[in-house]
């Protein structure tokens, strides 16, 4: 799924990226189905203030930060 992600916004990095779940369940029966939602509009979340900030070795050059928001959610 981040490999996914990061591939849409290296080819549009004027474009936001994510995903509701990294699970094979998530869309039902149709199971080659990904479930990402993609934009340019700025969201409620984009101002959310950052809680944790960690790094993931085999993604260079992303920061990534985990939010103070009402559900689990990586920015």
């Amino acid at each position: 799924t981040f490999c996914n992600l990061l591939k849409f916004v290296q080819k549009y990095p004027h474009y936001f990226a994510g995903s509701n779940a990294d699970l094979p369940i998530v869309g039902g029966s149709m199971l080659s189905h990904h479930p990402y939602q993609n934009g340019r509009h700025t969201f409620p979340m984009d101002h959310a203030p950052e809680m944790k900030q960690f790094k993931m070795d085999q993604f260079h050059g992303v920061r990534a930060s985990v939010l103070k928001w009402p559900m689990s959610v990586i920015r």
